[in-house]
């Protein structure tokens, strides 16, 4: 058994060596697809493999899991196996494709076991898919295997049917693109009969198999569909369909189903997201669910889309008026009743400010009703944090105002004249704090002050007049209505100062690439943009002569490039993501152990250079500065392609 070293040496040879494979000279992908294990995909496989060796061509194994029927270890006898790498994960020994040696092997075609897999820890890459689809890169073929649970956008029809929900998912564009899927169906019955431990029974089985058979006919429609296309015939109907992102539990199962109901309407489809004022405040839990969301929304063939606001129902209508959107897809809102009218919900706000739009509500498991989480972390000055500076200013600015009442108390001045100036306090709370918070302390405590010091009787808690409770009431609405509003204010002043900002950096390269004389003023530009984007080192690979070059660090204000940014690893992964013209490094699932972030700058399938990210430990870049991002870098790779020219 070979051993992946995780040598940088050695991945560079093999990338330098080994990928030079382009669309053309990919190699086919044939899927064995079944509705539940024991249905024979893997002896199918093996089987289809002897045979294709029987006729003259060169057929390996790079992964087959033994020991699954004694039919299936005689066939894998007839075949010649590359030897997988031995990995130890969690103290547990696992068996891995040698993607290399099968590289280096060159064979015709390729067994592989179980297309889903979640390869062990130390990797390459997180998923077996991306495996298999180096190994197609280099022009060979793979013959592999896979169950309806395994497919993204069914596996929470498939968890409904046998209460367990499959860990290991491909993206339904792996299924779909295939060159052929081949489906191994056998009677439940007959199944039931062959797996007597097996746990599901004949109705739920039968179940799987209708899911399994509607699939293979949803993906021939797609194939009818590319036809179209290629005669020039429309392929879209007019169905445009909208999700809605959240980081809602139930979110990822909203967004499957109206993936599935895209490819059923051969519709476009649309994930939105809209990002309110205070997003910075949720919680870390939060936003890697938001991110996970678009992930998977971006993995079920989704255009990703990003509004800002604080009504979502409005800016999802407008967007949907915009883009010709004729069905949104949302999870149903739990809202619990109250006493006095509720406020409406989503899907009620969305048909008053869309009527002329079908909106289709999905069930959830989920009986109360998420809330999101907003830090309040003890520490730090940032909003919606506790911290000793804002409560002094808080109690300061209560002071001041008291001290300014008590001038108009002395002057004879009316008490409305005294209420105003706390309500101009609150306000200066709630802007220069910007924490409901603190605007409800600061309004109560104005209150309270102002009773104890300009009621009668003074220095008591205690009032006379009758009316006195009245004015409190009013006087607290109306310092803690001031005080949230001055901090919506400033939340949409801020969003809107960081959208200005970002937008003037995309404009302000495309007006400096304009002027930029030769490739290595080009390189500086977009680096030094991006620097300031991001507030991240930037490491950039320039491609000459069609090989990557040494690379250039950029730091960014304040820091600087280390030597971790620089190393053979660091290397290699630029390496492969120039090869391969795809994302690498920290945050992605191929060679995730990097210190960067690697991208491609690429017009096509040409690449001009790689961006590596020094992403610093942080594990994801801000989703609108990530669409800059790739703006920036693509209009980078148009200016280094007209030099070249």
């Amino acid at each position: 058994m070979n051993e992946y070293s995780g040598d940088p040496e050695e991945l560079m040879r093999a990338i330098n060596g080994s990928y030079e494979g382009d669309a053309a000279n990919r190699g086919h992908l044939k899927i064995f697809f079944g509705y539940a294990p024991g249905v024979g995909k893997t002896y199918a496989m093996l089987k289809a493999g002897c045979e294709l060796q029987e006729r003259g061509a060169d057929v390996v194994i790079g992964y087959v899991k033994s020991n699954v029927s004694p039919t299936t270890d005689a066939l894998m006898e007839d075949l010649e196996s590359v030897p997988p790498l031995t990995m130890t994960s969690d103290g547990k020994v696992m068996h891995e494709i040698d993607i290399d040696a099968v590289i280096e092997r060159d064979p015709q075609a390729v067994l592989v076991y179980d297309l889903a897999h979640t390869d062990a820890e130390g990797s390459r890459h997180a998923k077996r898919y991306q495996d298999v689809y180096e190994i197609l890169k280099a022009g060979i073929d793979v013959y592999t295997t896979v169950n309806v649970q395994n497919i993204e956008s069914l596996s929470d029809l498939a968890a409904s049917i046998t209460g367990v929900t499959a860990e290991n998912r491909i993206p339904d564009r792996i299924f779909d693109d295939a060159d052929q899927v081949e489906i191994i169906d056998i009677e439940p019955l007959d199944l039931i009969g062959r797996n007597k431990d097996g746990k599901l029974g004949e109705e739920k089985l039968a179940a799987l198999r209708e899911i399994a058979l509607r699939r293979c006919a949803d993906r021939m429609n797609k194939i009818s569909g590319s036809a179209r296309v290629r005669k020039k015939r429309k392929f879209y109907t007019d169905e445009h369909i909208l999700v809605c992102l959240s980081p809602a539990p139930s979110n990822p199962k909203v967004i499957r189903s109206a993936a599935r109901m895209a490819k059923a309407f051969n519709a476009q489809f649309t994930a939105i997201y809209v990002e309110p004022p205070d997003y910075d405040r949720f919680d870390d839990g939060d936003k890697k669910s938001i991110r996970r969301n678009m992930h998977l929304a971006e993995q079920l063939g989704a255009s990703l889309e990003t509004s800002y606001g604080e009504d979502p129902a409005f800016q999802i209508s407008e967007f949907a008026r915009q883009s010709g959107v004729s069905k949104i897809v949302l999870g149903r809102t739990n809202t619990k009743k109250k006493l006095f009218r509720r406020k409406p919900s989503l899907p009620e706000k969305l048909t008053e400010y869309a009527s002329d739009l079908e909106l289709y509500i999905i069930p959830v498991e989920h009986k109360t009703p998420y809330v999101e989480h907003k830090k309040h972390s003890a520490g730090g000055d940032g909003a919606g944090k506790f911290s000793a500076k804002n409560l002094l200013v808080m109690l300061g600015m209560i002071a001041a105002s008291t001290a300014a009442g008590y001038i108009f108390y002395a002057l004879k001045f009316n008490d409305a004249n005294i209420i105003m100036m706390y309500i101009i306090g609150v306000l200066l709370i709630a802007v220069v704090t910007a924490s409901r918070a603190y605007s409800l302390a600061a309004s109560l405590l104005s209150v309270l002050v102002y009773n104890w010091m300009f009621t009668y009787p003074r220095f008591s808690f205690n009032v006379y007049d009758k009316t006195y409770p009245v004015t409190f009431i009013v006087m607290f609405l109306a310092a803690f209505i001031t005080g949230t509003l001055a901090i919506r204010l400033k939340q949409n002043g801020e969003q809107s100062a960081r959208t200005a900002y970002r937008t003037k950096a995309l404009l302000d390269i495309d007006q400096m690439l304009r002027q930029a004389e030769g490739r290595k003023d080009i390189i500086d530009i977009t680096a030094r943009q991006l620097t300031r984007l991001l507030g991240k080192n930037i490491v950039f690979y320039p491609v000459k002569d069609h090989e990557l070059q040494e690379p250039e660090a950029y730091p960014a204000e304040g820091k600087t490039v280390g030597e971790n940014c620089l190393t053979e690893k660091e290397r290699a992964a630029a390496a492969w993501t120039f090869k391969n013209n795809e994302h690498a490094g920290a945050t992605t699932n191929t060679l995730s152990d990097s210190e960067c972030y690697y991208i491609a700058s690429r017009v096509m399938d040409r690449v001009y250079g790689v961006v590596g990210i020094d992403m610093d430990g942080e594990d994801h870049i801000d989703s609108f500065e990530y669409s800059i991002l790739i703006s920036m870098i693509g209009e980078c790779a148009l200016a280094l392609e007209a030099c070249a020219a």
